[in-house]
């Protein structure tokens, strides 16, 4: 489909923004105004909610010392630790509505409790004593999980046996260890913990197995003390409350979209302290704000925001590649941008194919690249420049005090003018305009050389004043500098994309040009070096047509390097060198060879090649592992027998294992 098409139909497609977000579009923020008399009509400090099946919303407030339940209306239909002007709670942090009991964690009682539809909160004694500031729980399959802050640990508590059954992680700051750890959520295979001390969200498996973390600069985004954490099983909703935004994440941690306003152009949010997802919802508690915000989610809607941005940084690409890459070319500089235009098209392959987190990766990853390469184009143009100038200014400096007609001195006087004008230009970064400048001058000087001048004081006799021949001596050499500078800028870009490229004749050429230029012989020198500039433009234009073949080709070499190495393979490795010799003149070719490396890799590569002596030694231990295996089973069966004979009835008693907590269906092991 092309890209048009894709824009044509999303036009059709009208929107409602309610944040600076297309995806999410605020449908009401509740507070706790409707409220009954007897309570509150608005929150004091709300630090977490939680959605029951019927829809109605527990929201856990800290400084009111109670649970608030709240209707579609924004009703305060129940409340919990209230009575009257005291309560029965202190600093409730967390709660959660399974049908018949409410559990609550309360940082300030040190424990866990439960409530059964106002008969009066009750400590859960068993689990309490081993808790100091509870921050979070989840209930799920007959068990709890509750979360604490301070130990950085996760409790475990079987419902139904009223039993503890242990903790997972521990304290510090590598993967798998927490510090002041804020939100626990469960999306059915994956625990999500907001790691609010360590700046991160870290993913564990249904047993508390380290998987991957969340927020650490992939995608170029970095967390500042995230205290919630949802997912709905395909993105990852977080509350970076110190950044007071809200991030969405895919599943491999990459950036999904992002918004920091509550209500578009109105309100932001100050201190985002929970979320949660459920039925194409998004709830999101603001403490400072003591409100709670819903969003409709709607990810079509944010497909067209980035359609839009790759349409704007497509063509941010090609305005840059259309503009520096001509300006450099006139400089004889050698610079990067060609990838630029290939990595735009990988992104809108992925945006086609709908992986639009891929997609968004790839846009970020481009537009990084992009100020990369401005940084380093701009410094190999000025470089370039600077050479052009200095050789415009060492040959004006041989024509200074020398005899030259009228109309050659007006030519030497319009080169300086073009060089200081080319030196403000290059100052003010004016590249344009400075190379313009410097043309001009190069222009004015050949006039100077090509023109018949006046024998000087000091003629040495032979067909060719000296000043003359010191400006072609200048002229060939700036063109030799060039060259290497062309040379140097190549090899750079070969390193860069990891190719092995075989420069020769272009070395020998200028060398061979520099002899040339100590013994006066100028023509000579000019054409060995017109040739070694042939090559070069051969080589540029060739890593040009083909560097996202390269780039490609030389992932999967990566790759075959590895995989050779650590196999041990002489034929995969050989077929690995041989694919990076081939990389740059074949670079199809090459990754075919490298494909085959890798096959060659895995299957183990040639037979290893053992002498006699090593196979007969294999032979004898695996018949001598043969025959223990064989005893073994004998002794256990006459074992078994006898044991059957002795005691008529008696059963035999196994191990027991003891399983712990139903999860999702499965159970797991204690610890």
């Amino acid at each position: 489909m092309r890209y048009w098409a894709i824009l044509a139909i999303l036009a059709l497609a009208t929107f409602s923004f309610a944040t600076n977000s297309s995806a999410f579009t605020l449908e009401k923020v509740y507070n706790g105004s409707a409220g009954r008399g007897d309570l509150p009509f608005s929150f004091q400090k709300p630090v977490s909610i939680f959605i029951d099946s019927d829809g109605l919303m527990y929201v856990s407030d800290d400084s009111a010392s109670a649970i608030y339940a709240l209707d579609e209306n924004d009703a305060v239909v129940r409340s919990i630790g209230k009575k009257g002007a005291s309560s029965e709670l202190s600093n409730p942090t967390a709660s959660w509505y399974d049908g018949q009991k409410t559990y609550i964690t309360d940082s300030g009682l040190a424990g866990i409790y439960y409530d059964v539809k106002g008969t009066g909160i009750v400590r859960m004694n068993v689990i309490s004593p081993f808790l100091t500031n509870p921050s979070a729980l989840w209930v799920e399959g007959g068990g709890i999980w509750i979360l604490d802050k301070a130990k950085n640990k996760v409790y475990a508590y079987n419902i139904s046996l009223d039993k503890y059954e242990g903790t997972y992680l521990s304290e510090g700051f590598g993967d798998g260890k927490l510090s002041s750890p804020s939100d626990l959520f469960f999306d059915g295979e994956r625990f999500y913990i907001a790691d609010t001390g360590n700046n991160r969200v870290q993913v564990f498996s249904k047993n508390f197995e380290y998987l991957s973390v969340i927020g650490t600069g992939k995608g170029g985004l970095s967390l500042n003390g995230p205290k919630s954490a949802a997912s709905d099983g395909k993105r990852v909703y977080v509350a970076d409350t110190y950044n007071k935004r809200i991030i969405v994440f895919d599943l491999q941690g990459f950036v999904l979209d992002e918004f920091d306003e509550a209500i578009a152009g109105n309100i932001s949010f100050q201190n985002p302290v929970s979320v949660r997802v459920k039925d194409e919802k998004l709830y999101v508690v603001d403490g400072s704000l003591a409100e709670v915000f819903v969003y409709s989610i709607n990810w079509s809607a944010s497909t067209q925001n980035l359609f839009s941005e790759l349409i704007s940084a497509n063509t941010t690409v090609q305005n840059y590649n259309r503009t520096t890459i001509a300006l450099a070319k006139g400089m004889g500089a050698q610079i990067s941008a060609y990838a630029l235009g290939s990595n735009m098209q990988t992104a809108f392959s992925y945006f086609e194919a709908g992986d639009y987190a891929k997609a968004r990766k790839e846009l970020s990853d481009t537009l990084e690249l992009l100020e990369a390469r401005k940084k380093a184009d701009t410094k190999a143009m000025e470089s370039a420049l600077l050479s052009k100038i200095d050789s415009a200014s060492k040959s004006a400096q041989y024509y200074n005090g020398a005899s030259l007609t009228l109309s050659q001195q007006e030519k030497l006087a319009e080169a300086q003018s073009s060089i200081d004008a080319a030196k403000a230009a290059l100052a003010s970064k004016n590249y344009k305009t400075s190379l313009s400048f410097a043309d001009l001058a190069s222009s004015s000087l050949e006039s100077i050389a090509n023109a018949p001048a006046s024998p000087p004081a000091n003629n040495t006799g032979s067909g060719q004043s000296e000043p003359a021949s010191g400006t072609l001596r200048i002229m060939v050499q700036a063109q030799a500098d060039r060259a290497n500078l062309s040379l140097s800028s190549l090899q750079q870009r070969a390193q860069m994309l990891g190719i092995y490229i075989n420069f020769e004749p272009v070395p020998s050429l200028i060398q061979s040009a520099n002899a040339l230029l100590e013994v006066s012989q100028f023509d000579e020198a000019k054409a060995s070096l017109e040739a070694a500039q042939a090559r070069l433009d051969e080589i540029s234009a060739s890593m040009d047509a083909n560097e996202a073949q390269i780039i490609e080709a030389n992932i999967t070499l990566s790759q075959a390097l590895k995989a050779s190495a650590a196999s041990g393979s002489a034929e995969a490795m050989a077929k690995a060198e041989e694919a990076r010799i081939m990389l740059f003149e074949n670079p199809q070719q090459a990754q075919a060879l490298a494909r085959e490396s890798i096959q060659l890799s895995n299957s183990g590569g040639a037979m290893l090649e053992l002498s006699p002596l090593a196979l007969a030694l294999i032979a004898f231990v695996a018949i001598l592992f043969s025959v223990a295996i064989l005893g073994a089973a004998a002794f256990i069966l006459i074992k078994s027998r006898q044991k059957g004979l002795a005691g008529a009835g008696e059963k035999f008693s196994a191990p027991k294992i003891e399983l712990k907590i139903d999860l999702g269906g499965r159970r797991k092991k204690g610890l």
